[in-house]
């Protein structure tokens, strides 16, 4: 039988016989935990199958993450648990590389830079496309952060048409009480890719948004289809939030209308589901009013560039996601991305205009214009524990979520648990068994 292809971060420590009802129980309670990781990626070739790129899970990644078979140029598969991971919730994705060139494995179109998306499997799970942002460059291989929202921890969903390509937003699928035409409304023109989102003073999952949620919190986004699309925001003085989908390849105003991804962080939830800080940071380096939460400093670097630091965190202690802020001047079609500068111990963030990113480093206009979002999750300390426990064949948790065909060996992540016990009965903040 095919093993389950899983990717663990941390050292495989103890081992133990686990019941496989109870792997699969608590397997579910795993989807419903926050998320969050880093992907390496390494291209082994040009071409677009499965032995033409190599996935791995980065350090700083939290446990209850895999990276079933089927990854191919530009598109990997990732899973949170058993079931349907979009009906339980959001991801927002970011690029974790500056640029990159794939020349010595196969390409020939030299530095390129690219954004990320996620798009949902047929009636399954997520995978995250990525795209180089040069127009008709299509899929490339680069490295991405990501973080998994479950609707039922955060405010957050998926606005989707219906598959239809470039049709108005028929749903939204996410936290309980986020409407369409309510808090989420398609407009305010149909079907022009700018979308406003309402969440002053909601309620939902212990918490109520302010009545001006967008001064008090930060909005991450990301394109929800396999497509060159990206996702912007923009945080308006009444509260609400406007949502750009931009094709990756256009100058100017270019929206196209297309699902796109969202989740709110408000300031107050920092210290909660392993979230150390956040903040919307300006072309200056400064943090907009409202929106600063935990310990961190961010320098204004040259033109295009910003460098931030966070006491005691690293790469390889958290991931990193940002999100790009547009709607105003300079912004309104500018990628961003980001990576780890092991020599000055800080992330070096960049934002970069389109068409033509490779000469396109942007500073806002004016100095104050907002320019991304950012938050950092801290990985807990991970213990992982193997069980000797393998599914038969034609498992069909396991089967759905990792494409294979039975006899999975379960896996533990004890994340944050001070015994297996606690992880079992869900007591911590990171995810039990998955399957």
């Amino acid at each position: 039988m095919k093993p389950k292809n899983i990717q663990m971060p941390g050292t495989i420590k103890i081992a133990f016989c686990a019941i496989a009802t109870l792997c699969a129980a608590t397997s579910t309670s795993s989807a419903q935990l926050t998320k969050f990781g880093k992907f390496n990626v390494a291209q082994n070739d040009a071409g677009n199958v499965a032995t033409s790129v190599t996935v791995t899970l980065g350090a700083g990644s939290t446990g209850g993450i895999a990276i079933p078979a089927g990854s191919n140029r530009g598109d990997y598969e990732i899973n949170f648990g058993p079931g349907n991971d979009p009906t339980v919730g959001a991801l927002i994705t970011c690029v974790s590389q500056l640029s990159r060139n794939n020349n010595a494995f196969g390409d020939t179109g030299g530095t390129f830079f690219a954004t990320a998306s996620s798009s949902e499997e047929t009636n399954r799970d997520y995978f995250i496309p990525i795209h180089s942002s040069q127009a008709t460059s299509g899929e490339v291989n680069i490295n991405v952060a990501f973080a998994f929202f479950p609707y039922d921890k955060w405010i957050g969903g998926i606005a989707r048409n219906g598959g239809v390509n470039g049709g108005a937003i028929t749903s939204v699928l996410g936290t309980t009480g986020l409407d369409l035409a309510g808090e989420f409304v398609d407009g305010p023109t149909t079907n022009d890719g700018i979308f406003t989102l309402n969440i002053n003073s909601f309620t939902a999952n212990g918490f109520t948004t302010s009545a001006t949620a967008s001064q008090s919190g930060i909005l991450l986004v990301a394109g929800a289809k396999n497509e060159d699309n990206y996702a912007l925001s923009k945080a308006n003085t009444d509260g609400t939030f406007t949502i750009y989908c931009h094709d990756n390849g256009v100058n100017g105003t270019g929206y196209e209308q297309d699902p796109v991804n969202f989740v709110y962080l408000p300031t107050s939830q920092v210290g909660t589901k392993n979230l150390v800080a956040m903040g919307r940071i300006r072309s200056n380096g400064t943090t907009a009013a409202g929106t600063a939460g935990g310990t961190y400093t961010v320098t204004k670097g040259p033109t295009g560039t910003w460098y931030l630091t966070i006491p005691g965190q690293t790469d390889s202690t958290g991931t990193l996601i940002i999100s790009p802020e547009g709607g105003a001047a300079n912004n309104v079609d500018n990628i961003v991305s980001y990576e780890w500068d092991a020599t000055n111990s800080r992330w070096i963030i960049e934002s970069r205009d389109l068409p033509t990113p490779s000469t396109g480093l942007q500073d806002g206009n004016p100095a104050t214009e907002d320019m991304f979002s950012f938050a950092f999750f801290q990985a807990p300390p991970t213990a992982y524990a193997s069980s000797g426990f393998t599914g038969t064949a034609g498992d069909a948790i396991a089967d759905a979520d990792l494409g294979t065909t039975g006899n999975q060996p379960a896996v533990l992540g004890t994340s944050a648990f001070s015994t297996i016990s606690a992880a079992l009965t869900n007591s911590g903040s990171l995810a039990p068994f998955i399957l």
